[in-house]
């Protein structure tokens, strides 16, 4: 092949294997004009088994078009270059630069295929631009390699994507409709500006080993899956805003954050803190439930330790179940924030006796923690609140057989005044209680014929209702100075008598005492 329209003096642009026969069209052209002015190099429907590109320094692009297909394409030794772009339907199975190649833009558009593209050495590239349905199974920068703006954009599809040793990249964009399935960030690498935005789909971010990240920013509507922190360092702030996704799953384990982690103005489907542990403060606030989401709207808390959690201005209600398993959020700082009303241990439904009795084990600790938090800032209702739902929950795990007066003292305590926080509820039962009571003593005593109120004449009706309000007065006097039952007895109380008198004045003055209690609880100490 004649090259000597590059360099007289000396082949740089190396074609190496023997092109393919074949019915198509193959064509090297070099030196075309740009409708715009200026030279580039076009490499068009070529087959061809390896390119080489070594030490140029040309101060012009190289496109490769058409149909041309590689194995290998190497851009090594001082080999400088204005661009590299891919488009067309061109296809390779690998793109490697090594050593210190540099290269303005690296570019692949309109349907390109490739397997690898390995940047590697002490390669330098301005640009690497992914974008207009171009493919790309698997991007690596490794060694000392360094690119300042790493962009998939428009309809683009990425397998995975790993930034490893000590590389460096400046700017991470991930916008319109990307895909891509993992972005690990590991070892000694640098990312300054990671950017996830538009309608991208990203299925896993990892930060990993000791790999520093300067900004990570989620906003718009990119859907990314699992976001794993295992390690390193994010130096300067992350931010997850204005976002709007079906799902997303969190987890920590080792990553640095700066100050603070925030967490604003997010409409979801599920977000899911699991395996999650972090020392700097995280805030969340403006965070509710993504209406358009088909499935189960859930947050979870699932083995998650907050140094400092601030939840502000939340509609956690809008979802319909919040999952909570072995977490710590007792340094939570809570405002203007409800929560659903069902809390569950798990996502799936399980209805065995152990996984309902580890559920409701699980409620008990959340509510006993949010009663904590509510207690700690003072806010006396809310805290009123949570502990009746705590202890409804440790009456529901209490065996009958094995913790019977405890069970006793929280069915009674629940079915008066539901632990305290409803004084209607426990007059409602003072009058379940003793209408049936008055109505057995009655029968009980020698002067009062079995029958039910409906069935009384109005004058014995009208008299034994007075009676009844003197019943159920806790100061009145019992059997001895009591003449109505005395009357109705002839003048001789019998014992089972005066024991149900007693059993009822007991239990009236134990409700009374609990509406009294209720009815101020919002005035208790």
């Amino acid at each position: 092949m004649n090259l000597t329209k590059l360099s007289p003096e000396k082949i740089d642009l190396l074609l190496q294997g023997e092109t393919v026969k074949d019915e198509k069209k193959q064509s090297l052209s070099f030196l075309r004009e740009s409708s715009q002015g200026g030279f580039y190099i076009q490499i068009n429907d070529l087959v061809i088994e390896r390119v080489l590109i070594l030490n140029t320094n040309y101060d012009l692009p190289i496109y490769f078009t058409g149909e041309s297909q590689f194995d290998y394409i190497f851009i090594e030794g001082q080999a400088k270059i204005t661009g590299l772009v891919f488009q067309d339907k061109t296809r390779a199975i690998s793109v490697t630069t090594m050593s210190n190649a540099q290269i303005d833009k690296l570019i692949f558009t309109e349907n390109v295929s490739i397997e690898d593209i390995d940047i590697s050495g002490k390669s330098l590239i301005e640009e690497v631009r992914v974008h207009n349905n171009a493919q790309i199974s698997w991007i690596g920068i490794s060694g000392s390699a360094k690119v300042n703006n790493l962009c998939f954009l428009g309809n683009c599809t990425i397998g995975d994507v790993d930034i490893y040793e000590t590389a460096k990249v400046k700017n991470i964009e991930i916008n319109e409709f990307a895909s891509c399935d993992e972005v690990n960030i590991g070892e000694n690498s640098i990312v300054y500006d990671l950017d996830l935005k538009g309608d991208s789909k990203i299925s896993e971010f990892t930060l990993s080993e000791k790999a520093i990240l300067n900004v990570f920013e989620i906003t718009e509507n990119p859907e990314v899956t699992e976001i794993i922190f295992e390690g390193g360092k994010i130096e300067n702030y992350i931010k997850f805003h204005k976002w709007t996704s079906n799902s997303a799953l969190l987890r920590n384990s080792g990553t640095s954050f700066p100050l603070k982690f925030l967490i604003q103005d997010i409409l979801i489907g599920q977000i899911r803190f699991i395996d999650f542990h972090v020392n700097s403060i995280i805030q969340i606030s403006r965070l509710r439930a993504n209406g358009d989401y088909q499935g189960k709207k859930e947050i979870e808390f699932q083995n998650c330790t907050f140094s400092k959690l601030e939840l502000i201005d939340n509609s956690l209600d809008t979802f319909d179940r919040l999952v909570f398993k072995n977490s710590d959020i007792t340094s939570c700082f809570l405002s203007q924030t409800s929560f659903p009303n069902s809390v569950a241990s798990t996502s799936i439904s399980q209805n065995s006796r152990a996984s309902l009795k580890e559920s409701h084990v699980q409620k008990k600790l959340f509510f006993e923690q949010v009663k904590t938090i509510y207690n700690r800032q003072g806010n006396k209702t809310e805290s009123i609140i949570y502990q009746a739902k705590e202890l409804n929950a440790h009456y529901t795990i209490l065996n009958w057989n094995k913790n019977f007066w405890d069970k006793l003292t929280l069915w009674f305590n629940k079915n008066t005044t539901n632990f305290g926080t409803s004084w209607t509820r426990g007059f409602l039962a003072l009058l379940v209680t003793t209408i049936p009571l008055f109505v057995l003593l009655l029968w009980s005593t020698k002067g009062v014929v079995a029958v039910w109120p409906w069935q009384m004449n109005s004058e014995d009706f009208g008299l034994y209702a007075t009676q009844y309000f003197d019943f159920i007065n806790p100061t009145s006097y019992i059997w001895k100075r009591w003449d109505f039952i005395y009357e109705l007895e002839g003048g001789e109380v019998r014992w089972g008598v005066k024991l149900l008198l007693l059993f009822s004045k007991v239990l009236i003055v134990t409700i009374i005492y609990q509406i009294i209690q209720a009815f101020r609880k919002f005035g208790r100490k």
